[in-house]
């Protein structure tokens, strides 16, 4: 039994290892790390990579600071191009803002200078051109006194010389105390008794028969338009077969065309057009509409005689002072010089109105007390 058990033990207990070389120790070591290395990995090339150290950071972590080489290069460019696109944001703003200031200084100054005169001097216009300019002004709604502003213009600053009519019911005008005793030299045509506004709006539509002299071509006017660019060189571009209308400004509820400003030859054509009007406009006993440009509408889709009398004038030619004063900003804008301006019901109703007709007037008498006594001379005779 001795015996066996110390077989035992002699078995069990390892033999002592053998002495090695500290630098063989070493290597050995190392192999073994790399051979337990590629056991965990496979052979395959590239499969496995050591792990970062805490201070690495892998590329495209968005940390640039203190990065050298491409990396360095890569964060510089994403901060440029960062303040890039913030100074492009400044340059938008601050552009927008100038705009705005640029457009607020317009819109103020066409309160202080409302009329866009005419720069130069205008070609006459004689009766041979044109038979005559005809307003209508009647009853207490007329204000007479923009009517003679217009009148004054179109003598002293559109140089019409031909008949100025005014077809009213007015003592101040029958008896021509009105427009500073006549200095305009117009012709007064006594209207006939009207119940009702539409009533005397179809005078409009009746001049043919309601103007001396067996007229041929007569051009019938507001008294809110005012005429501030030559009427020659508008005449040269326009001259309408029948009747020449502009469009309606362009807004809601806006008809067709313009109702203010009517060009019209005594053909048959328009003279057919202007009776169709009046019968649209006097239906149930002149009720059916307040304004006659309803009336013109709703011909226009029964498919009148007026579709093809009507001749559309061009735009250019005319501007409206709307209650937003954005149509003449436009216009200031693009350079537009009109040879008329629309002051419509719309600003002429808002508080402000009072201030840009007073500027309007201090215009006004600047080409009054500019006319030549030539010129005021030539308008005496046509008295």
């Amino acid at each position: 039994m001795a015996q066996a058990s110390l077989a035992v033990r002699s078995r069990s207990t390892p033999a002592p290892l053998k002495s090695r070389d500290p630098v063989e120790g070493a290597a050995a070591m190392a192999a073994t790390a790399k051979h337990r290395h590629k056991s965990s990995c496979g052979e395959t090339d590239g499969c496995c990579e050591p792990p970062y150290s805490p201070r690495e950071r892998p590329a495209g972590s968005g940390y640039y600071k203190n990065a050298k080489g491409p990396l360095a290069a890569k964060g510089t460019f994403l901060n440029r191009k960062l303040k890039d696109r913030e100074l492009q944001a400044f340059v938008i703003g601050l552009t927008l803002l100038s705009t705005a200031c640029l457009l607020l200084s317009m819109r103020s100054q066409l309160k202080v200078s409302p009329l866009r005169l005419a720069t130069g001097e205008c070609q006459p216009v004689t009766r041979e051109r044109l038979d005559g300019m005809v307003y209508i002004c009647t009853g207490k709604g007329c204000d007479y006194s923009f009517l003679c502003h217009s009148i004054n213009l179109l003598r002293f600053e559109s140089n019409y010389q031909g008949s100025i009519y005014v077809v009213s019911d007015r003592q101040d005008f029958i008896s021509e105390s009105a427009c500073d005793n006549n200095r305009p030299s117009y012709t007064v045509v006594v209207a006939p008794d009207t119940p009702t506004m539409m009533h005397m709006k179809n005078f409009k539509r009746q001049l043919f028969d309601l103007i001396p002299g067996n007229a041929t071509s007569l051009i019938y006017i507001d008294a809110d338009i005012l005429p501030v660019g030559c009427l020659h060189d508008f005449l040269e571009h326009e001259s309408p077969k029948d009747i020449g209308m502009f469009l309606d400004s362009w807004c809601k509820g806006c008809n067709k065309f313009l109702g203010g400003f009517v060009y019209m030859r005594s053909t048959d054509a328009t003279r057919e057009c202007l009776r169709d009007w009046i019968e649209e406009s006097s239906s149930d006993d002149f009720k059916r509409y307040k304004k006659d440009q309803d009336a013109m509408d709703s011909i226009l889709r029964k498919g009148s005689v007026c579709t093809t009398a009507i001749h559309t004038m061009s735009s250019a030619y005319i501007e409206t002072f709307d209650d937003n004063m954005i149509l003449p900003l436009f216009g200031v804008i693009r350079g537009k010089t009109p040879t008329f301006q629309h002051f419509s019901h719309g600003i002429r109703e808002l508080p402000v109105w009072p201030r840009i007709k007073g500027n309007i007037e201090a215009q006004i008498e600047h080409v009054y007390n500019n006319a030549s006594e030539d010129d005021i001379n030539v308008q005496g005779q046509r008295r």
